[in-house]
């Protein structure tokens, strides 16, 4: 077996090791949660996918193809509190998840994607299971933020920028609703009355956990994947002397305001 089939068994078993727990909730609070875009922002994500669990949410998550390798290269773990995983290769899935989905959400969106989606071209896996969505009435909610934004830099082609907005309006019309870059699940959650814990006490909740997250002073490597994991209320971390901290590293901790010290 290739190590990239290996890597999605795996994270396929893990997932569904949750499957009894959520079956209560099948039918409430269920949300379909599709995957694409930068790592970066697929690593928000799934960061998330805990928090909605605990208050009582059910996810499956669908991953585009560039999505998966992100996942493999970068070795980010799916969280365990997700019920399905939903690739190309399961497809043929799909339609049960949609029809038990309360929403849609998309925390972040490709050109490529939103492109095919607002001129009906589904040759590729997300775009062919957002349309089915919309299609069937089901509530989509994309982020359309980075969408101005090609590989981190706004367009110095106004016609192109102009493109993109008229495809975002294109989406709007379809039915697509806008959704905020961060903490995505807050927006929907005062409006689901069967969720467990009040808006309020997630976010206090949430803030706790931040908090706990520390890095291990120990680790011979930090790296930027450590450095993003760090709450921002975090100033200043000391190492030992030995510590490699990667160039990556410290380009986050600056952009995240953390100063890094070896010594």
């Amino acid at each position: 077996m290739k190590g990239h089939d290996q890597a999605r068994e795996i994270l396929k078993h893990l997932a569904n090791c949750a499957n009894d727990i959520s079956k209560e909730y099948d039918n409430k609070n269920h949300i379909l949660l599709v995957l694409t875009g930068k790592g970066d922002s697929i690593e928000s994500a799934l960061r998330n996918i805990p928090k909605i669990k605990r208050y009582g949410f059910v996810v499956d998550i669908a991953l585009s193809s560039s999505a998966e390798k992100i996942l493999e290269d970068k070795n980010i773990s799916i969280p365990l509190q997700v019920e399905k995983v939903l690739t190309e290769k399961e497809e043929n899935l799909v339609d049960e998840s949609i029809q038990i989905a309360k929403r849609i959400v998309v925390p972040s969106i490709t050109q490529n994607t939103a492109i095919k989606l607002a001129t009906g071209i589904q040759d590729q896996f997300i775009p062919r299971l957002l349309w089915q969505c919309l299609w069937k009435g089901k509530l989509v909610q994309i982020n359309f933020n980075q969408l101005l934004n090609y590989k981190g830099s706004s367009s110095q082609q106004p016609f192109l920028e102009e493109m993109i907005k008229e495809n975002i309006e294109k989406l709007k019309k379809m039915g697509v609703m806008s959704l905020d870059e961060k903490e995505y699940y807050l927006e929907f959650l005062d409006k689901d009355k069967n969720s467990v814990k009040s808006k309020e006490k997630i976010l206090n909740n949430a803030d706790e956990e931040d908090k706990n997250i520390q890095i291990n002073k120990n680790q011979k490597v930090i790296t930027k994947k450590d450095i993003s994991l760090l709450p921002n209320s975090q100033k200043q971390i000391n190492f030992p002397k030995d510590t490699i901290i990667t160039p990556l590293a410290y380009d986050k901790a600056k952009e995240k305001g953390i100063q890094l010290i070896k010594g």
